[in-house]
């Protein structure tokens, strides 16, 4: 199984298709991890939509906004990933 994390904010008008186009993959055997990273749309709203259809899909809600940056950070952290373009 391989894990698509997709890191979201103030995306509703894009979010569904974004989700959509993961969903609609030949290859099945994922889990999908949508990051809320503090959205003042109802980007939360249409993820949790999904989640609800579709068993996959896992949602991390932020609160509030850490920004891109401390997000990548936070995924990579357990692996020990370098984050290219950050220092």
């Amino acid at each position: 199984m391989i894990s698509v994390i997709m890191p979201v904010f103030n995306e509703e008008k894009y979010l569904e298709r974004a989700i959509l186009s993961v969903l609609y993959q030949t290859f099945s055997d994922f889990e999908f991890i949508i990051i809320n990273d503090g959205s003042q749309d109802d980007t939360l709203k249409i993820a949790q939509e999904f989640q609800k259809k579709d068993k996959r899909i896992k949602i991390i809600n932020h609160a509030q906004n850490k920004g891109l940056e401390v997000t990548c950070r936070w995924i990579a952290a357990p692996f020990s990933v370098p984050i290219s373009g950050f220092r």
